[in-house]
Parts: C-alpha cells; structure tokens; sequence
C-alpha cells in the first residue's frame, strides 16, 4: 500500500506523507505538516488547524506505520495513553465532510478505527490482499527460481506478499543457486534475518492470552472453530469470552486466516505457522539440553505450558510440527542416539506426577518424546 501511494503519478504531488517510526509524536508530525502546507500558527488547537485546512483543500495526508502508536502486551488496537491525540484527530475529521483525505497504514487494526467505520459512512476501511498466483509467480520468474512444480505451494506459504516473496527468493538464489528443492531440504522455515525480523515483529507484541492461543493453533496444525478451541482450552482461560478476545485481537494483527464453511474456521497463516514451529522448537531443545546439564533441577516453560499433542489434534505423532523436529535437534546437539535415549527417560522419570488441579505438561511431553524417539529413531 505505501509503495502503490509512493509512486501514484497523479496522487503523489498532493501527498504528504508523515512516516510515524521517523516522527512518533503528533507534535512532530504535525510540526511537519504545518511547514509543508504553510499553515501559518493560528490561536486555533492543531487539530482545529488540520480540520479547517483539509475542509477547503483537496490535499491528502498519509500516516504511515500506524501501529506504532499501539501499546504492547494488551489485546490490539489500544493506543498509549501519550499518542491517544492521533485519535481524537481521527475522530475530530470524521464528524463532517472534508475536500482533503486521510489515510493510515497499519499493520495492526483498531476497535477504534472498526467502530468509526461502522458509525460514519466517510470512513473506510480497506484490507491490502497479496498477489494473485500469475503475478507472485513473475517475482519467482524474475530471480530465476528453479523447480516450478513447487512454486505455488511457495506462494501459498507468503500468501503472496511481494515483500516476503523477494526476500525469500534473494536469499534462495543467492544461497541456494535458485532451487527451492534445495532450501526446502533444509529444513529451513524462514530465509533470513531481514524476513525473520518481519515475522518476529509481527508476532512480539501480543498479550500474554494470544501467545497462548497462538502456539495452541501452531500445535493443532489445522484450521478449528471458536468452540473447539474453547472447549478444549479452559484450563488456560476458564471464561469463553477472554479466548474470543484473544482470537478477535489476532485477527485485527493480520496473523489469523479465515475459512467460512457452515462455522467460520480460522487457523494460522503459513508463514505464521512456519515462524512459531521453529521458535516453539528451539525453545523445547534449549529446555531439554540445559535441564540435562542441570540435573537434578529441572525448568520447564514450553513443555509445561504446552501439549505437544494438544486434545483434538491429528494423534499422527509423525504429522506433528514439533515432535519429530525437537528429537532431531537434541539428536543433532548429543549426536549419539543411545544418549538421547537415556537422558530423555531420566528425565520423563525424574518429573513429579501433575495432580489433577495442575497445569503442567511436562511429564506428558517428556514421555510423549521418549517413546517417539525410541520407536523412530532408534
């Protein structure tokens, strides 16, 4: 959306753009402003100013990273309290009609921004889709991607966002000599660390109840609907209604995709996906090797708070996205299997049995991993 805007030949002459991650407060940006469009400094407030300025001129002003202005660890959407003025600008312009325009780019949706749109029919609100399968597949075509076979179930993971599709396939053809066969083989999930910071940007904000559900979706590995997760989720949050904020305040992060079958199905985007199942197991492989180096002290995060086999997934313990990539990282840091093996049922016999009020995994897990690699990998 920005570089369609950028490079607009008709709108770009009466553009101003106000990056908000070069000027965050609306003091700056509006400092900006007011020398760009020779404002002048009225006895009237800045947004008074603004208003009156855009009711006459057909000028259009652009925020871009609007999302900045979020605050972190809370359900999306909730501004700080010191940029809360962005808001009231907001609102402030929507209460009549106006001959310039407004625009904001985010990568985080608002409740604020949803009802001001429900409520005045001058505001819209628009989603930016990715490329069409053709188009995403020129980009392959132009840095030479090899073994197109595999190119749409690639565009398919990045749901065809341009930026991630080039940032992908530089890397591929740099790294790989163009072959996706040969990146796939790697077992790699994300090319790079400019992609990985996009991906970890997206995703390390959230509240404390979205991380939960976040993983929980990555474990099942499929699309559900609200109630199964509800059902199957109460010892996490015993009341309905905190997972369907949860679930609502993803969605408004763009992390969520939805199916509309008879109920509404939402599961995890692709890459989404791809990016959490090797967090999720890089944290699992740091907690088994450093509880082995520790004994008897045994620290569980991951493996007490999340089944790896959640109730309602595929019990295929071979179609999990974790289990087997656990195993072959701690089979990959001792090398010797017979190892593995025996510090694995040393620690599945060393966990103190959950009683039935405790939320603990951690026996289950470990047990569930010892039998796997006994009856796989040996």
């Amino acid at each position: 959306m920005s570089e369609v805007l950028r490079s607009h030949p008709i709108l770009s002459p009466k553009t101003l753009w106000c990056n908000i991650s070069e000027r965050l407060t609306f003091a700056d940006n509006f400092a900006l402003i007011q020398q760009q469009w020779q404002l002048g400094d009225g006895n009237a407030g800045a947004i008074a100013q603004l208003q009156t300025y855009l009711k006459k001129q057909s000028q259009i002003l652009v925020f871009d990273h609007w999302e900045l202005l979020f605050a972190r660890a809370c359900l999306s959407g909730n501004y700080q309290p010191q940029h809360e003025i962005y808001l009231e600008f907001l609102e402030a312009i929507a209460k009549e009609p106006m001959a310039g325009t407004v625009v904001v780019i985010s990568r985080e949706h608002s409740p604020s921004l949803e009802a001001l749109a429900a409520e005045n029919p001058r505001v819209a609100s628009l989603i930016v889709s990715g490329l069409s399968n053709l188009f995403a597949q020129q980009i392959l075509q132009e840095y030479q991607l090899q073994d197109a076979e595999l190119w749409a179930d690639f565009v398919e993971t990045y749901r065809g966002n341009p930026l991630k599709l080039r940032l992908i396939a530089s890397g591929i053809q740099e790294w790989y000599g163009g072959s996706i066969a040969q990146f796939q083989n790697q077992e790699t999930v994300i090319g790079g660390n400019t992609l990985r910071d996009i991906l970890y940007n997206l995703t390390c904000h959230i509240s404390n109840s979205e991380q939960e559900v976040l993983y929980w979706l990555m474990l099942w590995g499929k699309s559900i609907t609200l109630e199964q997760l509800q059902s199957n989720y109460h010892l996490e949050m015993p009341f309905a209604s905190e997972v369907w904020d949860a679930v609502r305040s993803l969605d408004r992060r763009f992390l969520l995709e939805k199916k509309d079958n008879q109920r509404p199905h939402f599961g995890l985007q692709p890459s989404i996906q791809r990016f959490l199942v090797q967090e999720f197991t890089r944290e699992c492989c740091r907690e088994i090797t450093q509880a082995i180096a520790n004994f008897p002290t045994l620290k569980f995060e991951y493996l007490k708070h999340y089944p790896l086999i959640p109730q309602g997934a595929d019990p295929n313990i071979i179609t999990s996205p974790v289990i087997c990539p656990i195993l072959k990282g701690i089979e990959t840091y001792y090398r010797d299997p017979n190892q593995v093996e025996a510090h694995l049922k040393h620690l599945a016999q060393a966990v103190v049995p959950t009683i039935s009020l405790r939320h603990d995994y951690s026996q289950s897990n470990l047990t569930l991993l010892y039998d796997t690699f006994v009856t796989y990998f040996l």
